[in-house]
């Protein structure tokens, strides 16, 4: 009996290690490692600078660091091996956190990612070329940002029509992808326009950062 007993702790420990390793090797590195050893005041300044360097219209006396900032802040020192669900009303800084701060904490890792409009997903990228369009492109993708789900049009392929951003919070679940959203719409309208599986999907694959504060642009 001392023996099975023996035999099965061995086994245990063999797979406890095993299903460890299998678990780190899925979270996806999404920030330097140095991001972690940097100061907060750091990491702010490091997100002041990415928002005057996108937006010419913000100078150093008008750039307002929002709480929401702080959350960010947080997400950079632990990713907990997850993307963003950037949530709020529009005007607070999510589009330029999509589209200037993730892309250049990429860089700094030597990735290149591919942020694109919802807007976008079912435009042709070049009709002389093929019929690629942008979600062709973005599907193809390990590391999936999208600006503003929800404002999407359905995608035709071969004469079958399907939601774009339903299909990739899928695919970022079964592929192990990266996936990095902004939105202007709730919790439930999300829910009712993507359905309970791509819902839970998407909560489950990011870290959710809501904005309450006014829009800046007033």
């Amino acid at each position: 009996m001392g023996q099975i007993k023996s035999l099965q702790n061995e086994v245990k420990a063999v797979l406890a290690v095993a299903n460890l390793k299998n678990k780190i090797s899925r979270r996806v590195n999404y920030v330097p490692e140095y991001f972690l050893k940097q100061s907060n005041e750091w990491i702010d300044e490091f997100v002041k600078q990415c928002f005057l360097q996108y937006d010419s219209s913000i100078t150093e006396e008008s750039f307002v660091f929002l709480p929401e900032y702080e959350k960010l802040r947080e997400y950079l020192k632990d990713t907990q091996g997850k993307g963003l669900l950037l949530s709020g009303g529009p005007g607070v800084g999510k589009s330029i956190i999509l589209k200037k701060i993730i892309p250049t904490v990429y860089t700094l890792r030597n990735l290149e990612v591919f942020p694109v409009s919802c807007y976008d997903l079912h435009k042709i990228i070049n009709p002389r070329e093929s019929n690629e369009t942008v979600f062709d492109k973005v599907s193809q993708r390990r590391h999936i940002l999208l600006d503003e789900i929800g404002v999407e049009m359905k995608v035709n392929n071969y004469g079958e029509k399907f939601n774009p951003v339903e299909w990739l919070i899928n695919a970022s679940e079964d592929n192990n992808k990266a996936l990095f959203v902004t939105t202007n719409l709730s919790d439930e309208a999300l829910y009712a326009m993507y359905g309970k599986r791509a819902f839970d999907r998407l909560i489950k694959k990011t870290v959710t950062i809501d904005f309450t504060s006014k829009s800046l642009r007033n």
